[in-house]
């Protein structure tokens, strides 16, 4: 599959979730409370990298089920066009760190069989287009597992 079918693929996809109204787990957390400004404000398609912040600081770690599988579109895209965040890490490497516990995370628990398919599927890309990229980050063992991990939770 190319890349933009995939990006086009997962915006179809994941157009099913509206955007919540709280996209942070934490209400006692003051980054939380930045990161809930922040995207609260958002639509998916006006999120960019320096709304995800870095590895340190930033959103991802701390979004609700309802706000991942919102933004997820937008975070495939960013990857797959191999965007940096602040730090010049890539965004493909976030992504891979988002999505390594595969189904069995409950950040997870509203996708369906297709969505998920669809994850599974950017992750093959990754590994396929830039995994010169992942290496570099030292990242392959990662992606490998979150691979497996994605294959296992899907019956595949």
């Amino acid at each position: 599959m190319d890349k933009d079918a995939l990006i086009n693929g997962a915006y179809e996809l994941f157009s099913i979730f509206e955007k919540p109204l709280k996209c942070t787990v934490h209400d006692d957390c003051p980054e939380c409370g930045e990161y809930e400004a922040t995207l609260g404000v958002l639509r998916r398609e006006d999120l960019s990298v320096l709304d995800i912040g870095t590895s340190g600081y930033g959103p991802l770690p701390n979004m609700t089920p309802e706000a991942i599988a919102y933004f997820l579109p937008r975070l495939i895209e960013l990857s797959l066009n191999n965007e940096k965040d602040a730090d010049e890490t890539p965004v493909l490497i976030r992504l891979i760190g988002l999505l390594a516990d595969g189904l069995r995370n409950d950040r997870f628990k509203l996708l369906s069989g297709r969505q998920a398919d669809c994850l599974l599927d950017v992750l093959l890309y990754i590994q396929s287009e830039y995994n010169d990229t992942v290496e570099y980050e030292c990242w392959g063992d990662e992606l490998n597992n979150a691979i497996n991990n994605w294959k296992i939770n899907n019956g595949a």
